[in-house]
């Protein structure tokens, strides 16, 4: 069937051959055979990984691992099939106390078309604190049996390319997926096959044993997609009797689609990164709580400067009736700064874009591009969202496409605040026994405790804190009208109770003709009282008295009114 020649190489490869059809039978045997040695330890040779089966597999393939089916898999190496990270159920857990050359799981040959995606849960690091640059898990693909392998989707930016869509490319890294995440992978099969029909090997594959991280891969569904794909919050599943599939929607939601939500998520999130490298609303990798930047706001901000993806995304938030995001951003530096740890970017794919999902992070649209050269000083950035980002599910994403290195092209986001009702209140009210945290933005520097003999609990400021202030949630303050009273010089009687030694008029001015209540009633002798008293007005919730007046005319008006 095939020869190795003695001088092929020292080095191991993978083999692929298409058995002819004189091998097809019933009963077939194959034999590895070398025909003479020259005695033991020499002329060594070695064989593994040794897999006989169809050319390809039909789809779909549904893979839980309660037991792992082994007829969908070639190869997987450094694993345990067991419950990992919190989850209840089995999964293909590859550890780094299994110490394997490589960690990686490979599928046998499966027979796809055009519109076949990949789905599957996947976790890297679980919870552990890892540099994303080393501890990530790869999506790879074949069309040669094995013999090469390339990422399967390399993602897309507009930014760097012409594809006309943001996609992720199927590199999975701690900081994003150091819990459970679903992953859906669309990509255009005409890139890696010319006809409809191929024989296509899918490969996760970790770091070798060595880099200390663990991952783990459950749930995995390759065949024809579900309809809207579930919208991003179900797993798609496949029905053997008619031969269909369908959506198990997560927990909250409900529908064919798995579009209704049952219960309500946040509505709201605010995030100053001042804590110890936790948030309970943004996830991130290639960043950390830095001052690398400077001060963007106050204390910390969450300051990128990774060797591979630099991105942060929010959890789901409920965004029908939130009204903007706020935040402050900085990318780069200006050169009198000083900041040796905040590089400018030079180029256009080293911009940040502000993107967001309303698909489970299928799909992304842009929200608004901060370009690398406009933002090198902090600045506050506030966005009305768009009716289209207004869903009862809806994630935001900072994310840079490129970056020239750790050294390099440095940005960081602080204040993060998602929220703003259509509808807001007209008054508020704070005692801080405790503190309504929906009541504030942000606060900074401020504690709440009793102070200076306080009756109860106060906002105090003290201590080291580089900014110290209150911002209040938004507010619909309106001007109260029994304490209105304005009058614009049509009609005295209207808004004045009495007025002497003036009449209506215009006086001559360089300022122009202004209708007015022109004093200059009296005699030679002056002594004329010269007055004008309002109506009576409810000064109660009154802050101010504003009005114009002109001394020292001794010209006659230029016009009397009758």
């Amino acid at each position: 069937m095939k020869t190795f020649s003695y001088n092929s190489g020292t080095h191991p490869s993978q083999q692929n051959i298409v058995l002819l059809s004189a091998t097809k039978t019933p009963s077939t045997r194959i034999r590895w055979y070398q025909p003479k040695a020259n005695g033991s330890n020499t002329d060594v040779w070695a064989l593994d990984d040794v897999y006989i089966n169809s050319v390809f597999t039909a789809l779909p393939v549904v893979e839980n691992f309660e037991p792992i089916r082994k007829v969908w898999w070639k190869f997987y190496t450094g694993y345990k099939v067991e419950p990992f990270c919190s989850s209840s159920t089995n999964s293909l857990h590859f550890s780094h106390l299994y110490n394997t050359i490589s960690h990686f799981a490979s599928t046998v040959s499966l027979r796809l078309t055009r519109s076949t995606y990949v789905q599957f849960d996947i976790v890297v690091g679980c919870g552990q604190t890892l540099q994303s640059s080393t501890a990530y898990v790869t999506l790879q693909y074949s069309i040669d049996g094995g013999n090469t392998w390339n990422t399967l989707d390399n993602g897309c930016s507009p930014l760097s390319s012409s594809c006309g869509t943001y996609r992720q490319p199927s590199i999975y890294r701690s900081g994003l997926f150091s819990t459970w995440r679903r992953v859906i992978v669309l990509f255009n099969y005409t890139q890696l096959i010319n006809s409809s029909l191929a024989s296509v090997q899918l490969k996760w594959l970790g770091q070798p044993a060595g880099s200390r991280y663990d991952w783990a891969i459950d749930n995995i569904y390759i065949g024809p997609p579900c309809p809207v794909y579930c919208t991003g919050r179900g797993r798609c599943m496949w029905n053997s009797t008619i031969d269909s599939p369908y959506c198990s929607c997560d927990p909250g939601f409900s529908g064919s689609y798995c579009k209704t939500p049952i219960g309500l998520l946040p509505p709201t999130l605010k995030d100053d990164f001042n804590g110890d490298d936790t948030s309970n609303g943004v996830r991130w990798s290639g960043g950390s709580f830095d001052t690398g930047c400077g001060t963007v706001s106050s204390g910390k901000s969450l300051y990128f400067s990774g060797a591979s993806l630099r991105q942060a995304e929010t959890i789901e938030l409920d965004t029908r009736n939130t009204r903007l995001i706020q935040f402050y951003i900085r990318v780069g530096s200006n050169t009198n700064d000083n900041l040796d740890r905040c590089e400018d970017a030079d180029e256009a794919s080293e911009s940040v874009l502000l993107i967001y999902s309303t698909d489970g992070r299928i799909t992304w649209n842009e929200l608004q591009l901060f370009n690398y050269y406009s933002y090198r000083s902090p600045t506050f950035i506030s966005i009305r969202l768009p009716p289209s980002a207004r869903t009862p599910s809806t994630v935001f994403s900072w994310w840079q496409d490129k970056n020239s290195g750790a050294s390099y092209d440095h940005w960081a986001i602080d204040d993060v605040y998602i929220g703003g009702e259509d509808v807001n209140p007209t008054n508020m009210a704070e005692a801080f026994d405790p503190i309504n945290e929906n009541n504030w933005v942000f606060y900074y520097g401020g504690t709440v405790r009793n102070y200076c003999g306080s009756v109860g609990r106060a906002l105090v400021f003290s201590g080291s804190s580089s900014a110290r202030s209150a911002t209040t949630r938004q507010l619909l303050l309106k001007l109260p009208s029994t304490n209105m009273f304005r009058w614009n010089g049509t009609d005295i009687s209207s808004s004045f109770a009495s007025v002497s030694g003036g009449v209506m008029g215009r006086p001559c001015t360089s300022a122009g003709l202004l209708d007015a209540i022109l004093f200059n009633g009296g005699n030679d002798q002056g002594t004329v009282s010269r007055h004008a008293d309002t109506k009576d007005i409810n000064t109660t919730a009154a802050g101010i008295i504003s009005f114009n007046i002109i001394m020292g005319l001794f010209l006659l008006p230029c016009l009397f009114k009758p």
